[in-house]
């Protein structure tokens, strides 16, 4: 997964759970298995990380990041994949590292807090 350097350990860190969660979670091709196959996804990684990263509501973002990985899942791979469950983990993986930041943690890239 490509992270370019100027992001936060925050954003790293969710940067990173994108790419996890819609490769291992969301997976439509079902290909989680094959490691050749690991950048298959990198494509949409940028567009749900934007969303997640953006001020709006939970609610709001659990749509747009629906609606987006409807389209691709529509339009440009033609299978379905595990949509709900993807967005569910990574919103709560988002809502866990900003509870821990306003607790005074400091996210490590990996979204360890310390």
């Amino acid at each position: 997964m490509p992270v370019i350097p100027t992001h936060s350990d925050f954003e790293t860190a969710l940067l990173r759970a994108v790419d996890e969660v819609l490769y291992y979670v969301w997976d439509p091709i079902g290909i989680n298995d094959e490691p050749l196959a690991r950048s298959e996804y990198y494509d949409y990684v940028p567009r749900v990380f934007e969303i997640l990263c953006s001020a709006l509501p939970v609610d709001v973002a659990f749509v747009e990041i629906m609606v987006y990985l409807t389209h691709v899942e529509d339009n440009l791979i033609c299978l379905g994949g595990n949509k709900h469950e993807a967005i569910d983990r990574l919103i709560t993986f988002k809502v866990h590292l900003q509870e821990r930041e306003s607790e005074g943690y400091l996210i490590g890239p990996t979204g360890t807090a310390f």
